[in-house]
């Protein structure tokens, strides 16, 4: 997911909603705002692919959405090398 082209359709969908919803004005999401959109992605747009027990893929997905926040500015870098793993 760090790179756009890569994408699926659903993943561009919810990147574009997501940036979309988002206020102009704010600089970097929280990480309450990250994992909040991490956790309605994995149910709405990518449940049915994830199984909640496959611990190092929920692993891998989550670094794979920080990485692909901190690569569109979403996220400061700092952000992206101090948040822990919620896995």
């Amino acid at each position: 997911m760090n790179n756009k082209t890569n994408w699926t359709e659903d993943e561009r969908r919810y990147y574009e909603h997501v940036s979309q919803a988002r206020p102009k004005n704010k600089r970097h999401m929280t990480k309450k705002e990250a994992w909040a959109l991490f956790r309605k992605m994995l149910i709405c747009a990518f449940g049915k692919y994830f199984d909640r027990s496959d611990i190092p893929a929920l692993r891998e997905a989550w670094n794979n959405y920080t990485d692909s926040l901190c690569k569109g500015g979403e996220i400061s870098s700092r952000q992206y090398e101090t948040w822990t793993n919620p896995f």
